[in-house]
């Protein structure tokens, strides 16, 4: 049996040691969570599939901190080009990651986004600064 994830499911985001504003970010995105009710199957994102589906269980199983080792050329990352683990980033770019996590994908765009943003527990980061042109493929 699953032990799904409810409003009164208390998790300590401070444990993950991560700066004060990613704590309190989480922590804004789990309250909205929580005050956002479950999709509706006849919006048209949810008509072929049952938003129960996507409930968290266990949040220790969806925060993870395994770090994996992307790689880009020497010539995009001396044009600024940064990807990297989000974890690393949080610590290394930690103000770019700032600036950006949550902008496109937040707390408003629904319930289970909500959810990802609580409870992510890695992801890649990639940064192309202005002016920088990418022709060559990303490979994560």
């Amino acid at each position: 049996m699953n032990n799904i994830i409810t409003s009164d499911t208390k998790i300590d985001f401070e444990k993950f040691g991560e700066a004060g504003w990613i704590g309190n970010r989480r922590r804004k995105a789990w309250e909205s969570y929580n005050d956002t009710p479950m999709p509706d199957r006849v919006q048209h994102l949810w008509r072929y599939t049952k938003p129960e589906n996507f409930v968290p269980t266990d949040p220790s199983i969806v925060i993870t901190n395994a770090v994996s080792e992307p790689k880009i050329s020497d010539s995009l990352r001396e044009q600024g080009v940064i990807l990297s683990d989000l974890r690393t980033a949080l610590s290394e770019h930690e103000n770019l990651v700032k600036q950006y996590i949550g902008r496109l994908v937040g707390v408003d765009s629904g319930k289970f986004e909500s959810a990802n943003l609580a409870l992510f527990g890695n992801g890649y980061f990639v940064y192309v600064p202005d002016n920088v042109t990418v022709v060559e493929p990303i490979l994560i």
